[in-house]
């Protein structure tokens, strides 16, 4: 009899390791997702942030969109705190990377070619 709760206690702590790894190669995954749309998110802001006075229009996104308007003070994202752009960034980059939709849109050719290289 103990020889089989031995044997049993085995088997199962295998599954439970199967598990486990099952788990750790989910998490590779997810942490492989988040780095690649960290390096788009930041890649995005660069961009943003230093190609406009070299770009056909001489904008960017940072200064064309932003939150507010109505009733309320429209404020564009270059004004924002640098949280609020990173997170804004990191949106645009998980929105793009799974056929999503953010109301960001290119605001010169660098940053449509970087948007259309992302799809």
């Amino acid at each position: 009899k103990v020889y089989q709760h031995l044997s049993n206690v085995g088997h199962s702590s295998i599954y439970f390791m199967g598990s486990w790894g099952m788990l750790l190669k989910i998490s590779k995954y997810v942490v492989t997702i988040f780095f690649f749309n960290h390096i788009i998110a930041c890649t995005w802001f660069a961009i943003g942030s230093s190609m406009a006075s070299i770009s056909d229009t001489g904008r960017s996104w940072l200064e064309v969109h932003g939150i507010g308007g109505g009733d309320e003070l429209f404020r564009t994202y270059a004004s924002l705190s640098p949280a609020f752009q990173y997170l804004t960034c990191l949106h645009f980059a998980v929105s793009n990377t799974v056929l999503g939709s953010l109301p960001i849109d290119p605001s010169n050719s660098i940053e449509r070619a970087f948007t259309v290289s992302c799809l």
